[in-house]
């Protein structure tokens, strides 16, 4: 029936507000959302759709003190117009997925000290990972002992040849602490792929073999991520966003985050965003982040059948989507009532 928000309330301090962009079958609610509402005796109440105006008026009304979120979301919340009793809340927790860190930062100073848990996964892969501890931007924190649940390892990706970078032995090579890396998680009876509906061909894109021993099979998330010396790793692009410049590899979330902090795109009453950032970015690049007239118009408009878990990311603000996050704080109409991601 399309997207339909959801928020749960339950005993005392169980309780949660579920607000996501896809269907109610998919991973991300049937795991986070659903399951633990039935195993925690939560109560999960439907909405028809999103609205950004009426959000924290639905969280006071039904006691909602935890709810899930998709970064977009979080961002229409951010860009409405401030409000008495905004912080006259329950809420003491969000889980979700895609949430930018200056979105992040803006959500805390404005709505109270919610801890926030961001979260990785996909649908059909054999990895998760999630940050425990708060901090802005990163995905998840790896550890000896989590790789023992969630195995995954980081290794060197060339973007011209679309493939991981292969020493002389023809194995893969892990990547320095800071350095950005191709997301591989080992399948093995405790982290399988089950593959895809359809040819096998399908699935076969998605394995990497020999990656560090004879025999051994990766599956490949598609995902570029970073892992600093804490071990906080963050999402940096997919694979196919990434592009070359002067002999480097940058990601468009690292353009994103320049641009969003310029003086020309902070200005309140800057209504045309869009020939500011033709004027900013190198004509090279500009249809990553623009697109053609066309190719907006076609993005802008609701896709009839969205893609799994893994295509429906948000976290990296590539294509029209840029653009969208930077036109101005307000948010309109389709964003206040539909909630429709970019």
């Amino acid at each position: 029936p399309g997207p339909l928000p959801a928020a749960w309330h339950g005993r005392g301090e169980l309780a949660a507000r579920w607000a996501p962009t896809g269907d109610l079958p998919r991973a991300a609610s049937l795991l986070r959302a659903q399951d633990h509402c039935r195993g925690g005796g939560a109560t999960c109440v439907l909405k028809q759709k999103f609205s950004a105006s009426q959000f924290w008026d639905d969280c006071c009304a039904e006691g909602v003190t935890v709810f899930q979120y998709i970064g977009e979301l979080c961002r229409y919340l951010v860009n409405q117009p401030q409000r008495q009793g905004e912080r006259e809340h329950r809420l003491r927790l969000a889980v979700g997925s895609g949430l930018r860190p200056d979105v992040w930062r803006a959500f805390l100073r404005r709505f109270g000290a919610v801890r926030i848990v961001e979260t990785y996964g996909m649908t059909e892969g054999n990895v998760t990972l999630f940050n425990y501890t708060g901090t802005p931007g990163a995905v998840g924190r790896s550890s000896f002992i989590y790789k023992l649940f969630s195995p995954f390892e980081l290794v060197r990706y060339d973007v011209a040849e679309g493939a991981p970078v292969r020493d002389a032995a023809g194995r893969c090579i892990r990547v320095r602490p800071g350095e950005t890396g191709l997301l591989i998680a080992p399948v093995t009876p405790r982290t399988p792929f089950l593959g895809y509906a359809g040819s096998r061909e399908l699935s076969e894109q998605k394995l990497l073999r020999g990656v560090f021993a004879d025999g051994d099979t990766y599956f490949s998330t598609g995902d570029l991520m970073e892992q600093d010396a804490a071990q906080f790793v963050r999402f940096r692009d997919r694979t196919g966003d990434t592009y070359r410049w002067k002999g480097e590899n940058v990601a468009t979330t690292e353009v994103a985050e320049a641009l969003v902090a310029h003086a020309a795109l902070k200005k309140k009453k800057e209504k045309k965003h869009h020939q500011t950032l033709r004027k900013l970015l190198p004509a090279t690049c500009r249809g990553r982040f623009l697109g053609s007239s066309k190719s907006r118009r076609a993005r802008s408009a609701p896709h009839p059948r969205a893609g799994g878990e893994g295509s429906r990311r948000s976290a990296g603000p590539s294509g029209f989507l840029l653009c969208k996050v930077l036109q101005g704080g307000r948010g309109g109409r389709e964003e206040e009532e539909e909630g429709r991601a970019c």
